[in-house]
């Protein structure tokens, strides 16, 4: 059996370190280009893994982990997420989630993509001040990757319930579901700009081959940011609306 890769939550911070690691919450470092790195979650037997999980204020972070299976473990203790405190380095679980969450626009509540019974997933609202939870628009399918719309009215995800992963817009007020994208392809990682206006996420054309879109809610219309035979995918808005930031090879 091959060892297990684990992967670790980085901060990046442009700056630079004044003091020694003692104190700060997280150990410290300075890449060459002059951006701290904060090594904020690790463990020698869990991957760590996150997505658009920082709170309003940016004082906390909701995260993940996950045991990889085998024939020893149970699928209650494989899985876990809680909110890290960025100041303090304190951790706090999140009862009933077990996989990554955002936050809504003020801060009350998560969205997440939490594990049934069955091994599928729904996308389900978490009170942090009741610590009540609703499963919104189940389906046998799997949805994942749940994230707010910027007033705080919808939730954009992605499900396999038509087949290929598509991206779906749900309205919290109208209980109604609109499904965004269709075709072949996948389509991920969505996230809303700053304005509500487009939409973000990665498609995957083939294998080795993932481009960037953006999807203008009002009229439909979808744009290529990128077009190359490589992995290009992630996208994250800067917080003016008018740059993102992406991965690629």
């Amino acid at each position: 059996m091959s060892a297990p890769v684990i992967a670790s939550l980085l901060l990046v911070t442009a700056g630079t370190i004044n003091g020694s690691n003692s104190d700060f919450a997280f150990p410290r470092a300075t890449d060459p280009g002059g951006c701290i790195i904060e090594l904020v979650a690790s463990s020698e037997d869990r991957n760590h893994h996150q997505f658009d999980g920082f709170s309003p204020d940016g004082r906390l972070f909701a995260a993940g982990w996950y045991i990889p299976s085998d024939e020893s473990a149970s699928r209650v203790n494989e899985r876990m997420a809680y909110l890290l405190n960025l100041e303090t380095g304190e951790r706090t679980d999140i009862p009933f989630l077990d996989n990554v969450a955002s936050f809504s626009p003020d801060g009350s509540q998560l969205v997440s993509a939490a594990y049934q019974e069955d091994g599928r997933t729904d996308i389900v609202l978490y009170s942090l001040a009741t610590r009540e939870i609703e499963v919104l628009a189940p389906h046998a399918n799997w949805d994942f990757l749940p994230s707010f719309s910027p007033d705080g009215r919808q939730i954009i995800f992605h499900s396999s319930r038509a087949g290929n992963p598509d991206l779906y817009l749900y309205d919290l007020e109208s209980r109604g579901l609109t499904q965004l994208t269709t075709g072949d392809n996948w389509e991920t990682h969505a996230q809303f700009s700053p304005d509500g206006a487009f939409v973000s996420y990665n498609e995957r054309v083939s294998e080795t081959d993932y481009d960037v879109r953006l999807l203008e809610l009002a009229t439909g219309e979808t744009i290529a940011l990128t077009d190359e035979p490589s992995e290009d995918s992630y996208p994250s808005w800067h917080p003016d609306g008018q740059h993102l930031v992406f991965t690629s090879n």
